[in-house]
This record gives structure tokens, sequence and C-alpha cells, in this order.
């Protein structure tokens, strides 16, 4: 999405995304200690988060889904946010303006 508006000539401080992961994605924002433990190498998105959350983006993660999973808060990337769930974050996004493109 980001590539998008700048190959649209869209200054990066106009553009302010955030990322919500939730359901089958849960794995993929958690640190490289949790995902070695749990699938036996570091997690392969650990660099993706970090250079998103570095271009201004916010990551956050639904703390349903997390708990559902049966992981912890510690769990997660040092760069995600937690969040109540996937439901409120979205809602609360939409309403300060956001647009949900799922």
């Amino acid at each position: 999405m980001a590539n998008l508006y700048a190959y649209a000539g869209v200054p990066a401080d106009k553009v302010k995304i955030a990322v919500v992961v939730h359901g089958k994605a849960t794995p993929s924002i958690l640190n490289d200690a949790a995902y070695r433990q749990h699938f036996g190498k570091p997690n392969p998105n650990g660099a993706l988060i970090s250079q998103l959350q570095a271009a201004g983006n916010e990551i956050f993660i639904c703390g349903q889904a997390l708990t559902q999973q049966g992981y912890a808060p510690s769990d997660i990337h040092a760069k995600v946010k937690l969040a109540l769930s996937a439901v409120t974050k979205l809602a609360d996004l939409q309403a300060a303006g956001y647009a949900l493109i799922p």
C-alpha cells in the first residue's frame, strides 16, 4: 500500500497506515524467541515488521487472537502494539479517520 502511494508521488509523511493482525496471521508478529520456540526458527517477518514501523506504520496484534492461540503479550515483536481485539482496534481506527481495506 505504501509503495502505491510512493509510486503516485504522495510524500511518505502524508501517508499513515495501520496494520491490524489477527486470526491465522497471529504467529507472524511473534518475536524471534517465541517464534523459534513454536516453529524451530527465527521469525522470518521480523525485518519486515521493523521496516514497516520505521517507515511510520503502526502494527497492532489482536489480544483475543494472541490469547486464543496460546501466546503471551511478552511473545510479540517489540515493534508491535497489543490491542484489546481486532474488532475494537479497527473500530477505533475508523473513528479516527482510517479507511478499512480488508
